[in-house]
C-alpha cells in the first residue's frame, strides 16, 4: 500500500475513533514535535523510507498514542529502535510498549497489518493480546487471515 491509500482508509475509518491520525515517512517522523495532549488518542502509520514526491513501497509500522503511552507495532516484529532514532524516542516523552510477535510472512501486506491492528485496538479497548491471538505462528496463514480481516474492517472504504 502507498501513502495515499493508507491515508484514504484512515480518513474513512478512524475519524470518529481518534483525536488525530496521520501517515509519515521516516524523515517526517524525525521532524515531528508530538505536541498533542498526552490524553489524546493518535494513530500514525509510518513508512521506513524517506519522503518522496513519487509514492514508493516501503515497510509500514504503526505508532498508537493512548493513555499517556506509545504502542509500537511492526508486523515483522523488528525492535522499535530499528526504525526510530534515539533523539525521536526522547521526544516522545512517554513509555513505549511493543507488540512482540511476528505476524507477517514474505508478503507486501505490512500496510494492511498496521491499519487492521490500529482499527482493532481502537474498537477493542486497546487489548493488543487479543489481536495477536487471531494469528498463529504460520506466517503464510497469517497473510491470508489479514487479507480477510482487512476486507472485513475496511470494505466500506474501498
Amino acid at each position: 500500500m502507498n501513502t495515499t491509500e493508507i491515508l484514504s482508509i484512515m480518513s474513512c475509518s478512524f475519524v470518529n475513533l481518534v483525536d488525530n491520525y496521520g501517515v509519515l515517512s521516516k524523515d517526517e517522523l524525525s521532524y515531528s514535535t508530538f505536541d498533542f495532549d498526552k490524553e489524546d488518542i493518535v494513530t500514525l502509520c509510518v513508512n521506513s523510507l524517506e519522503h518522496s514526491p513519487v509514492p514508493k513501497l516501503g515497510h509500514w509500522y504503526s505508532l498508537l498514542f493512548y493513555n499517556q503511552r506509545v504502542l509500537f507495532f511492526d508486523p515483522l516484529n523488528k525492535p522499535f529502535n530499528t526504525y526510530v532514532p534515539e533523539y525521536v524516542i526522547s521526544k516522545l516523552n512517554r513509555p513505549i510498549h511493543s507488540v512482540n510477535k511476528r505476524l507477517q510472512g514474505d508478503s507486501l501486506l505490512c500496510g494492511e497489518y498496521c491499519l487492521s491492528f490500529m482499527y482493532f485496538m481502537l474498537t477493542n479497548s486497546f487489548h493488543c493480546n487479543q489481536f495477536t491471538k487471531i494469528f498463529s505462528h504460520n506466517l503464510e496463514k497469517n497473510d491470508v487471515k489479514i487479507k480477510q480481516l482487512f476486507n472485513q474492517y475496511f470494505d466500506k472504504c474501498m
